[in-house]
């Protein structure tokens, strides 16, 4: 719950100042093996984020194995 209320938190700044992107440079979960419903937490947030119009870049760190779980709300382009 403390990760989810600081993560959300840093998605609320990003919001309101409009940086030009978001980038989140890796490590996005503890372990490649991520249950559903953090997942779809995780990527819902971020979808606002994208909604906004803020451009959001995610780079798959050593936990992800250089791939990141998928989710109903993760759209866009899968870059490597």
């Amino acid at each position: 719950n403390d990760f989810f209320a600081n993560y959300e938190r840093v998605l609320a700044h990003v919001l309101a100042t409009r940086p030009d992107a978001l980038v989140h440079g890796g490590d996005f979960f503890h372990t490649n093996r991520v249950a559903a419903p953090f997942v779809e937490r995780a990527f819902t947030a971020l979808r606002a984020v994208a909604e906004a119009g803020i451009p959001v870049v995610v780079t798959p760190g050593n936990h992800e194995r250089s791939r990141l779980p998928m989710s109903g709300n993760a759209t866009g382009s899968t870059r490597r």
